[in-house]
């Protein structure tokens, strides 16, 4: 375990200042710092909401187009969780639910 929650460490908090400055700011050099620091994807989706859907831009429009089309695939290919039962208790009913040990690994790989 870390010693530090992850807000807190050192790196998290200079990510979150490259963030705030990079995409809030107008300087070429805070964005190229966001850009390396917080992650490609995350300043292209964001930079591609401010300028494309809210700016204008069709280049930037295509770009969160692209976004947007990836997690709507991402929704429709993920499997959601499984029901396994629906009950209505009544008063006075109780629910226990007990879980199973999970199995070693040398166990699951002989079996």
């Amino acid at each position: 375990m870390a010693l530090l929650p992850r807000p807190l460490r050192p790196s998290w908090i200079i990510r979150r200042w490259a963030l705030y400055k990079g995409l809030r700011s107008e300087s070429a050099v805070f964005r190229f710092v966001a850009l390396f620091l917080i992650g490609r994807s995350q300043f292209l989706r964001t930079q591609s909401m401010r300028q494309g859907v809210y700016g204008g831009s069709r280049a930037w429009q295509a770009v969160a187009g692209v976004f947007f089309l990836n997690d709507v695939a991402k929704k429709a290919t993920v499997k959601e969780a499984e029901k396994l039962s629906l009950e209505t208790l009544k008063p006075g009913q109780s629910v226990v639910i007990r879980t199973i040990t999970p199995t070693s690994k040398r166990r699951k790989r002989s079996a």
